[in-house]
């Protein structure tokens, strides 16, 4: 502002800025000669213990350093004007911050006499403004010890991998020989054996089936739990899957009398992964053979449908009661019998056999009724061309 500016505009001027902002007029060596009401409500100084005084003498926070105040008297003494935030401090202690601005008043030779300061609280967005910074800052850190988490849980998880595959392979070793062995034991070219010693070798084949049959399903949990069970999917023949499973578990049918059968006369084309519908296929048996009595019966075998087939392993054995049925499917859901505590079991059987049939787009349930039997379904998509 010059001198040439008329005393009526400057009024009209400061009139106009009183409503709405803070305005303060300084002589020409900072000295207040004039503060309006809002900057006395805000600084909460009365207007005589300003007039008279400099702003750095009542309003000084402590959180600028010098060479701040210093380039600020600098720009408006050279007649600039200087604009930027300033954090204050009220006559009760409080701090406040004002977005400011401050104009010379210049004289005839462009130098400046008296300066007038407008200022504008801005105390809400500057700390909001910090808050978002310190929660930003905290996310960053938030998320790098999620991702140092995370490389550690990776790590982890690699070295249980590794464990699992160690230890499944160190409890498969000694049964592989072992059942093979006996399977030879089996053949005649190896000699005569008696009912009683056939009874017992069938035994040693079946346990070790079974033992088998728990440690992939320990392994097959796992990779579903993580989401990493993979399917190798091909065309497939019913009536090849089910020859399978009538070779593989008839010598731990004979330890009970149990006729063991395959009822099925077609056979049809299916799309899965052969080893994990003959994982499924090794659980249901197996559990059917738990619960069949002596010289009881199971029958497996496929049915035809409209875009899928439908296997199914059915005994004649003790039944499960409706009540009961539902929680088969869930790890560790087995139903208590004076079967299941004779034969034990990891209660894992099922419900990895239900990931794996919906994991190739199937589905599997069973219909039973106590002291009637049970009867085991699940479908396989048909083989399309």
């Amino acid at each position: 502002m010059t001198q040439e500016t008329s005393h009526e505009e400057f009024l009209d001027m400061l009139t106009a800025l009183d409503g709405s902002t803070m305005v303060t007029i300084t002589d020409g060596e900072g000295t207040f000669l004039y503060v309006n009401k809002m900057f006395c409500d805000v600084t909460k100084f009365p207007k005589e213990d300003l007039i008279g005084k400099k702003p750095h003498e009542k309003l000084k926070s402590g959180y600028h350093d010098q060479a701040f105040y210093d380039n600020i008297w600098n720009t408006i003494k050279s007649g600039h004007v200087w604009r930027g935030d300033v954090k204050n401090r009220a006559k009760d202690g409080s701090f406040f911050w004002t977005l400011t601005t401050i104009m010379p008043f210049l004289d005839k030779e462009g130098k400046p006499y008296k300066f007038i300061a407008i200022r504008k609280d801005i105390t809400d967005k500057v700390e909001a403004d910090e808050k978002l910074k310190l929660t930003l800052a905290e996310n960053v850190l938030q998320k790098d010890k999620i991702q140092d988490q995370y490389v550690k849980l990776q790590d982890l998880q690699k070295e249980k991998e590794e464990f699992v595959a160690m230890i499944t392979h160190d409890l498969k070793q000694p049964l592989v020989p072992i059942q093979g062995n006996a399977q030879m034991l089996l053949n005649p070219k190896m000699g005569e054996l008696n009912e009683m010693q056939i009874d017992s070798v069938n035994e040693i084949i079946g346990n070790a089936s079974q033992q088998l049959s728990m440690i992939e399903n320990l392994v097959s949990a796992q990779k579903l739990g993580l989401g990493a069970m993979k399917f190798d999917t091909e065309e497939l023949s019913s009536k090849s899957l089910l020859t399978e499973c009538i070779k593989t578990h008839s010598p731990i049918m004979s330890g009970k009398h149990i006729e063991y059968f395959d009822s099925s006369t077609e056979d049809f084309k299916v799309k899965g992964d052969r080893r994990r519908i003959l994982e499924s296929f090794t659980n249901l048996i197996q559990n059917a053979h738990d619960f069949v009595p002596e010289n009881g019966k199971i029958e497996i075998g496929v049915k035809d449908g409209d875009k899928e087939v439908t296997f199914f392993v059915k005994d004649d054995g003790e039944g499960i009661p409706k009540e009961k049925q539902d929680k088969l499917f869930k790890k560790y859901g087995q139903v208590e019998t004076t079967a299941k505590r004779k034969f034990g079991g990891t209660g894992l059987g099922l419900a990895v056999s239900k990931e794996l049939i919906e994991g190739m787009g199937g589905r599997i349930w069973l219909e039973s009724e106590a002291g009637k039997g049970t009867t085991f379904f699940f479908t396989i998509p048909k083989y399309e061309k």
